[in-house]
């Protein structure tokens, strides 16, 4: 009887009901488990209209022999003791009629028997698959749902059940126990059910199916019951998506992202191993071929880099997607650049378009972290029929287990097909904005009509290439305070770009060495000084924001500081990407559009004949274009139309805003003499095409900022410009900080700048020659700060310094070593747990920073972290405690690389955890001093094999110069006086 139901019977689906916020039926029947074992269920069935009979058949043998009395109860009755055991899901459960398929009664096996099914159940489960079953007959269902909902049903889909594959429910339907039964009828449900909606006219005779393919439920061991359900909210599938996409329908600048998520399920072996599972970046290591050192062709060279760039777009996107959810924004801005297909056997001739990022999770014990969810992207272009909420869901499962320890998405949709995917849609909208989009095979394209690219050699095969070595050192004008290394760079960049026979230089400097000082001073000799006056056009690229800034910064001073009018006219210079810096951002070509708007608007009032020379201009671009149904064309005609009615609608449209700003784009483009901008600018066919305008009229230098921390695809943007000479500037001692480090495992030289510079050691025995010109000065700091870094890093350098500000009463070097946090290191066996943000060590470093910053108006403070984390936590403290603190910036160390600062205060957080790189970077940022914190005792005592070799010469080199400051548990950290102390000579 219903008396006799056990919590636990049902406790499952109670479970169920309160993980998911979509609705799910409350229909619970007989299963059989994978073993072939029955466990315990019970159904509801529909005797009349006001009784409904539940079959009890613990003693199913004893049934057999003599009859039984059925037990009813009304409706109401039942309803209200639903309603109190599923008291705390709040839905509102009601009682459905809905068309059932006929079956003799159920029955419910006892569970302390263990007795397996008579002879007559193989036979009851094969008519059901034979689909003897009636379909028109009316039964009862009941169903949790929300109040705003309206009703649904369930009916059982058998026809894939053979070939599925799948350990799944099978419903079983006796036979009739005795004719004394009265005829009772059941809803069946299984977990390949179809969601089916009825006419509430005619329940009976009308039945509309939504179009879908077959959904599959995960086996799921921790949850494997869960296969008899079936979700009523799932509306869209993979396939259903598409629905809504045109014919060849491509995404473009404004559409949506709808952001799909998969969490595997961790497998029991996995949540008992000692060592944490392998984690897979992807694509595993064992299926990318190795970079090569050189290259047949360049189908070749795209084909073995390629799964860098899936890698590179995968931690990118991620990233961003991280940074905006900590900010708690629903719409999600991805500055990055999107993927549009997913490299597997399975989805490469279908119009699905997945994206893959991957993060990492902690297991069921929380022992370790490793990476298990996977965001999925699907774009879905924005109109009237399609809502945000019809495309997004959340994919709880695919219904396969690998047989490795650890899943990996790509090798699991190689081997699933899409309809194994499972989808629940959400109640949240989360979407974003397409900036930039990376189409494969749009890239693919243009490196194969790059092909007769001078350049591309380069790329191919570096160890061939030869350049005539550098014979004489051409004379500087306005050298000021460079040094020898910086005027040899310099000199060495006119004889570059004023020699036809030479393509190509390399620029090897470490951080701090002043190679971007060194840089602009050839420049500058290079657009005033040179005779006769050459035709050169320089083209600045990078792929950090803040070396980009700091280079753009410095040649608008430079031009700044040119008296002369002619001069300054010699230097048009023009960032076409945005800008982190107020000063460079009144350069950028977007704020130099706007003013020019707001030029035109002013004189079209004032003088007609504007508006006649802007329509002349726009037909002429009319005249040209070859479609005139075109988009394009139709856009520019619009633009027209506003400038006949301007001023008296006094009104713009969009078309002419998207005219004028492409016209005006092309206009500074072809004027400017220095433009900056981020690689990735690059993508933008548009960009390059304008570039390439007076290619023909100029003699085109690309300089790349930081080569050594861009991938050879990044590199390999530049083919599509016409380029005459080509600068890299990176260090070759150090390693790029990419999310696909594991590759380095592999030996992988995927850098073109460390293949030139290899090329070069390896080009002595042939006679050939790449020019390399070497910066190891340290130039920014003071001589107590060169000192001890060239100590640190082995730099060689002179010891003359640049001179400290007066009456600075502070250390240039001062090492804080604090116990505030009273965190325990991770074992060597445990290194992925890693708490990567400070609030004890945050708001030390903002009091010593505020304090500073007090006593010494005129100097520049910054504070630094590796970790994004601690960056937040920082960036809170401060404006917790003061609102706004003029001349004090926080920073991570990849955004301030190129920058420097007077007063520089490293939050190192975990310094067991900077690579070289990141310390050479961080070193070298400070003018007068340099001031580095962290919980040095504790972690170096606990873990000594973390203790590296530049982190072992800071603390020796401070303990000998009594510059080492310790703060124990019980500094106050609201004093701010004292943490200028600990500062102070």
């Amino acid at each position: 009887t219903t008396d006799e139901i056990e919590d636990e019977d049902i406790g499952w689906l109670k479970e169920l009901s309160q993980s998911y916020d979509d609705s799910c039926a409350l229909v619970i029947n007989e299963e059989e488990d994978a073993d072939q074992s029955t466990s315990n269920s019970f159904s509801f069935l529909k005797h009349d209209d006001n009784e409904i009979c539940f079959d009890d058949e613990d003693n199913a043998n004893e049934k057999q022999d003599k009859p039984q009395e059925t037990e009813t109860k009304s409706c109401q009755e039942l309803q209200d003791k639903i309603k109190d055991k599923y008291a705390t899901l709040k839905k509102t459960i009601e009682i459905i009629d809905a068309p059932a398929m006929t079956s003799k009664s159920p029955r419910r096996s006892k569970r302390s028997s263990g007795n397996k099914k008579t002879s007559i159940e193989p036979t009851s489960r094969n008519s059901v698959e034979n689909g003897l079953i009636e379909k028109n007959k009316p039964g009862l269902s009941f169903y949790c749902r929300s109040a705003n909902e309206s009703p649904k049903f369930l009916r059982t889909s058998l026809k894939d059940k053979s070939r599925n594959g799948l350990d799944d429910v099978v419903l079983k339907n006796d036979v009739k126990q005795t004719k004394n039964k009265p005829n009772v009828k059941q809803v069946n449900f299984q977990s390949d059910a179809e969601q089916v909606r009825f006419d509430n006219e005619d329940t009976t005779r009308s039945v509309k199916t939504i179009q879908r393919d077959t959904i599959k439920l995960n086996t799921n061991p921790s949850l494997y019951k869960l296969q008899s359900m079936q979700s009523q909210s799932i509306r869209h599938t993979l396939s259903g998506m598409e629905r809504h996409y045109v014919t060849n329908a491509r995404p473009t600048l404004g559409d949506n992202i709808y952001l799909l998520s998969w969490l595997c399920s961790w497998l029991p072996q996995q949540m008992t191993m000692e060592l944490p599972p392998p984690i897979f970046k992807g694509i595993p290591l064992e299926k990318v071929d190795h970079v090569k050192q050189d290259y047949k062709n360049i189908v070749d060279f795209y084909e073995t880099i390629e799964p860098l760039l899936y890698h590179q777009v995968w931690n990118e996107m991620y990233l961003q997607y991280v940074k905006e959810f900590r900010r708690g924004a629903k719409h999600i801005t991805l500055l990055r650049e999107t993927i549009e297909h997913v490299p597997t056997r399975i989805f490469q001739n279908s119009k699905k378009r997945l994206f893959r990022i991957q993060c990492s999770i902690k297991n069921t014990i929380s022992k370790w972290l490793q990476e298990k969810q996977i965001l999925l992207l699907t774009f879905s272009p924005v109109s009237a029929e399609t809502s945000p909420f019809e495309c997004f869901a959340y994919m709880i499962a695919i219904d396969r287990h690998s047989n490795n320890t650890s899943f990996d998405l790509n090798i699991t949709l190689d081997v699933v097909s899409e309809k194994e995917l499972t989808l629940f849609p959400t109640r949240v909208e989360i979407h974003a904005q397409i900036l930039t989009r990376v189409d494969m095979n749009h890239w693919k394209g243009v490196l194969l009509r790059c092909g007769n690219n001078p350049l591309s050699r380069t790329f191919l095969n570096p160890v061939n290439i030869a350049e005539p070595p550098l014979i004489r050192m051409r004379d500087l004008e306005n050298v000021g305070t460079c040094t020898l290394g910086q005027k040899h760079v310099a000199s060495t960049f006119l004889d570059v770009c004023l020699e036809n026979d030479r393509k190509l230089v390399l620029v090897d400097a470490p951080a701090g060495t002043g190679k971007t000082t060194a840089i602009v001073k050839a420049i500058e000799n290079l657009l005033l000084y040179s005779h006769p006056s050459p035709h050169h056009r320089i083209l600045v690229f990078g792929s950090g924001v803040g070396s980009m800034d700091e280079i753009s910064g410095q040649l608008i001073n430079l031009r700044k500081s040119l008296a002369s009018q002619a001069q300054k006219k010699k230097i048009k210079f023009l960032r076409l990407d945005d800008s982190q810096d107020a000063e460079v951002k009144t350069y950028t070509c977007a704020e130099f559009i706007q003013s020019d708007l707001k030029g035109f608007k002013k004189e079209a009032l004032e003088n007609p004949d504007v508006l006649k020379w802007r329509r002349d201009k726009i037909s002429d671009l009319i005249s040209k274009e070859p479609d005139k149904q075109s988009p394009y064309c139709q856009s520019l005609m619009k633009a027209m139309k506003d400038v006949d009615n301007y001023p008296e609608a006094n009104v713009l449209s969009k078309d002419f805003h998207l005219y004028f700003f492409k016209n005006q784009k092309l206009a500074l483009i072809d004027k400017a003499d220095i433009m900056c901008c981020n690689l990735k600018e690059l993508l933008n066919l548009e960009n390059c095409n304008y570039i390439n305008v007076n290619s023909q009229r100029k003699t085109t230098v690309c300089i790349i900022e930081d080569a050594n921390q861009c991938t050879d695809l990044d590199l390999s943007l530049i083919l599509q410009l016409h380029i005459d000479k080509l600068i890299l500037i990176g260090d070759s001692t150090v390693d790029a900080i990419l999310p696909f480090a594991c590759l380095y495992k592999k030996n992988f030289h995927w850098n073109l700048f460390k293949r030139l510079i290899r090329a070069k050691a390896a080009s002595h025995s042939r006679k050939q020659m790449i020019p390399v010109v070497k910066l190891n000065h340290i130039h920014r700091g003071t001589s107590t700060l060169r000192r001890n870094i060239m100590a640190v890093f082995g730099h060689s350098g002179t010891m003359e310094g640049d001179p400290k500000s007066s009456n600075v009463n502070f250390m240039d070097w001062c090492v804080i070593d604090h116990r505030l946090e009273g965190v325990v290191a991770p074992s060597a066996s445990d290194k992925t747990i890693r708490i990567k943000s400070c609030d004890q060590e945050a708001s030390l470093v903002v009091n010593i920073a505020i304090e500073v910053k007090n006593k010494y108006p005129h100097l520049s403070v910054v504070i630094i972290t590796p970790f994004d984390n601690q960056k937040a936590v920082i960036a809170r403290t401060v404006s917790n405690k003061h609102e706004e603190i003029p001349g004090i910036w926080v920073s991570s160390v990849t955004e301030f690389m190129g920058r420097q600062a007077d007063v520089v205060i490293f939050s190192t957080k975990l310094p067991y955890a900077l690579t070289r790189s990141v310390l050479e970077v961080a070193f070298t940022r400070a003018r007068s001093s340099l001031i580095i914190v962290g919980n040095f005792s504790t972690h170096f005592a606990r873990n000594p094999s973390y203790t590296g070799i530049e982190w072992a010469k800071v603390l020796e080199i401070s303990k000998n110069t009594r510059s080492l400051r310790t703060v124990g548990h019980n500094f106050d950290l609201e004093n701010e006086k004292q943490a200028l102390s600990l500062i102070l000579k």
